[in-house]
């Protein structure tokens, strides 16, 4: 009887490990998950603000008359070339056109371009 209860005894804290790992794992999982999709999203908007700068910079002759900000939203004519754009400034002066931008209120950057 002994040898018994100590077998289920074993049973027992065999299920408890295995339950707890079991748990742990599955939220450690998740976190990553979540953190994947975090950066997948971040990296993606940077990839919308490179196209957007290299559009200009291919545009760049008629980015001053064409580049229009409005609402969120930053259009080249009437085509949208960027959402979800929380700041738009943009200036030039003889040589230099002057871009500032940030995008959903994280990614801000200044850009430079030749005229």
């Amino acid at each position: 009887m002994n040898k018994k209860s100590f077998s289920l005894f074993e049973l027992i804290i065999v299920i408890l490990i295995s339950s707890i790992v079991i748990v742990l794992s599955s939220k450690f999982t998740a976190q990553i998950y979540e953190h994947q999709n975090f950066s997948e999203q971040r990296q993606i908007e940077k990839l919308d603000m490179l196209a957007t700068k290299i559009f200009i910079k291919k545009n760049i002759e008629d980015a001053l008359s064409k580049l229009n900000y409005d609402g969120n939203i930053l259009y080249f004519g009437s085509n949208i070339l960027l959402e979800n754009v929380s700041k738009f400034i943009i200036s030039n002066d003889v040589y230099y056109l002057y871009i500032s931008i940030e995008l959903n209120k994280h990614i801000y950057q200044k850009w430079v371009f030749k005229l």
